[in-house]
């Protein structure tokens, strides 16, 4: 059994009786729990950045993950907070690797064109999906699910492991987790991460994809081609990501897409997101007064119009413009221009929260409440969502309501 007394504490208290003793007196609660008193500090500084690189260490030292730590900055404990999955590619680039299929098609994203050679070179373009390509995908949805019975042994089911560690790890998850011949996982925390490898112990990471300066369409074509392998030997595929496994995450809905055009079964099943967790932790109703949702290049680079009369969410505020990726952070060198044009449709002074949920079973929600001219990006983390409340009331139709008969 793997030493991992840090990662095996905190996954305990993932039982609601056992977190609200520790709630209630952690010293004490502690004293009984058996760890070091190096650990025991640890916890009871509660710093979520500084626990969750121990806990990642402990599980590289147990040979359960990748080796990243090394890459961290040890003077940034802030940034070395878990990484969202961005689904988007803003730059041309070319990536190779090994094929032995022969498929041409196109995605949302991305042009393919797969050769019978042993090399496969995919171009991807700057293109935004329009309306034509969007209902392609949703009408080959329909269809997947129409016909019923895939034609090929093998199958991939991708499940979230959601925002809250273990808890929010629903028991389809757990089922396909523990039932697969292969499990292949990215995920946010080392606790889930621990508890991958209890439930099925063919459990692997693909963080370890992830390279500094690596653009980050590079490794998520590395996720799909490692996800899409053991499907084509006729396994039985668990893929595990963080949140809900089809947002902001490209390689989820692309190694699906591929699979099923290949004739292999392949489904996408529900969990916990970070706007789910947002609503709950801010008390925010997102049908009242209604909710814009915008990634934050995607903002900037379509000139998107926010609806300053809903609840606006902006996401991955720290990366923005930036393709590429660094275990040791962003350089949120771009936050500024985000902010800016943000003041184009908002007062200066404008109310902005920066909010990131908790993901340790301890862990309180980070709120942080600023405005449009004094936010700072020192206080953003891979996972910080940006929540703007409405800033102008729209009077209701009664003509409308009239009609309605209200």
């Amino acid at each position: 059994m793997p030493d991992t007394p840090l990662t095996d504490f905190l996954a305990s208290l993932a039982d609601p009786v056992k977190l609200e003793l520790f709630t209630e007196n952690p010293v004490a609660y502690l004293e009984k729990a058996g760890l070091s008193q190096e650990l025991t500090n640890l916890i009871l500084r509660g710093h979520s950045g500084a626990i969750r690189i121990e806990a990642v260490r402990e599980l590289e030292r147990a040979g359960l993950s990748p080796v990243v730590s090394d890459k961290f900055n040890p003077a940034d404990q802030v940034s070395q907070q878990p990484m969202s999955i961005s689904m988007n590619s803003y730059t041309s680039s070319t990536y190779t690797a090994n094929s032995s299929t022969s498929t041409t098609f196109t995605s949302n994203t991305t042009d393919f064109v797969t050769t019978t050679s042993d090399t496969t070179t995919t171009t991807t373009h700057n293109k935004f999906p329009g309306d034509f390509t969007t209902i392609d995908i949703v009408e080959e949805a329909i269809r997947y699910f129409e016909e019923g019975r895939s034609r090929k042994a093998g199958q991939l089911v991708i499940v979230g492991s959601g925002i809250r560690a273990i808890a929010d790890l629903t028991f389809d998850a757990e089922a396909q987790i523990r039932t697969a011949q292969k499990v292949l996982y990215c995920v946010a925390d080392p606790v889930i991460e621990r508890r991958l490898h209890l439930l099925n112990s063919t459990a692997e990471s693909l963080y370890g994809l992830y390279g500094n300066n690596k653009p980050r369409i590079e490794t998520y074509h590395a996720m799909v081609d490692a996800l899409l392998a053991p499907v084509r030997a006729g396994l039985r595929v668990c893929g595990v990501f963080y949140g809900h496994p089809g947002s902001f995450a490209w390689p989820t809905h692309q190694a699906i897409r591929v699979a099923r055009r290949d004739g292999f079964k392949a489904e996408m099943h529900a969990s916990v997101s970070a706007d789910a967790s947002l609503f709950a932790d801010l008390g925010i109703d997102p049908s009242q007064p209604g909710c814009h949702s915008l990634e934050a290049t995607e903002f900037l680079i379509h000139r998107r119009v926010p609806d300053t009369s809903s609840h606006l969410l902006v996401w991955q505020a720290e990366c923005v413009g930036d393709p590429g990726f660094n275990f040791a952070g962003y350089k949120r060198h771009n936050f500024d221009i985000l902010i800016n044009q943000l003041q184009k449709f908002y007062p200066a002074d404008h109310p902005v929260f920066i909010y990131e949920a908790a993901s340790l079973p301890q862990g309180r929600p980070k709120i942080i409440k600023s405005t449009l001219d004094t936010i700072r990006k020192e206080d953003l983390t891979g996972i910080s969502t940006l929540y703007l409340p409405p800033s102008i009331f729209n009077e209701i139709d009664q003509e409308m309501c009239l009609k309605l008969g209200l």
